[in-house]
């Protein structure tokens, strides 16, 4: 198990150790930052090692891709939200990439599909990173509170992922607004919602533990000749709904 950190040089830099490692199959979840060239995965190819991308796959290579439906997470997270009576929503994301692009396209289908709105100036890429918590609280505060002091502030807001849910969570209870008396708060992440903030905050899910399992069993059948190591299937991940304790109707 190697983390890449998002960074692609380190992700080269663990594909070569694996290639080096003569280990017999690799699933891969190619990195969001950029895309992933495709001459990092030939090199696994070329060995002849069976490989499965997750989440997403690598332009100009072929093999079996049990896919995350980006589009679908956002359109969820947005049909929760009308569901729940809200109409005017926010979008937050450390970063910007093909998936939160999409989380950002379905939930503006959705709420719009509802009767509602997500304005632009409701939607920011903050472009920071997950793993630097102090410098992300200096970075998302302002953005919250410039989207909050007006009048016609979102009564809800979608964020692209777990962590970045906790801190909204957090900062928003700063500026005197509570989650979801006052804002209610949608994420995505994990099915398996281990410790007390997650099991509270409302999320779209993957299972992740069922990826893996998914994952093993297709690098397996390559191994033993039942799938081509070329094998383009793509299998979409289903998504689930954690009610969590963040979702309210709007206070108007």
């Amino acid at each position: 198990v190697c983390r890449s950190e998002n960074d692609l040089l380190k992700q080269n830099d663990i594909i070569v150790q694996l290639l080096d490692k003569d280990v017999g199959g690799i699933a891969m979840v190619p990195a969001p930052s950029a895309p992933t060239p495709a001459y990092q995965v030939r090199q696994i190819r070329e060995r002849g090692v069976p490989l499965v991308f997750c989440h997403r796959g690598v332009e100009g290579m072929q093999a079996p891709l049990l896919a995350i439906p980006f589009k679908d997470v956002g359109r969820m997270a947005g049909e929760t939200l009308a569901r729940y009576g809200h109409r005017r929503v926010a979008f937050i994301s450390f970063r910007a990439s093909d998936a939160t692009r999409a989380y950002e396209t379905g939930l503006r289908e959705a709420i719009t599909a509802a009767g509602g709105e997500l304005p632009e100036e409701f939607v920011n890429y903050i472009g920071i990173s997950h793993a630097d918590a102090s410098q992300n609280e200096e970075a998302v505060l302002p953005v919250l509170e410039k989207m909050c002091s007006g009048a016609n502030r979102p009564t809800a807001i979608m964020t692209g992922f777990d962590t970045e849910s906790e801190l909204v969570y957090l900062l928003l209870g700063q500026l005197g607004l509570k989650v979801p008396e006052d804002i209610s708060l949608i994420g995505f992440g994990g099915t398996w919602r281990d410790g007390a903030m997650l099991r509270r905050l409302s999320a779209i899910t993957v299972d992740e533990t069922e990826l893996g399992r998914k994952a093993s069993r297709l690098l397996h059948r390559m191994r033993i000749g039942e799938l081509p190591l070329d094998d383009h299937q793509k299998i979409d991940m289903p998504l689930g709904l954690s009610e969590g304790r963040t979702l309210a109707g709007p206070q108007e």
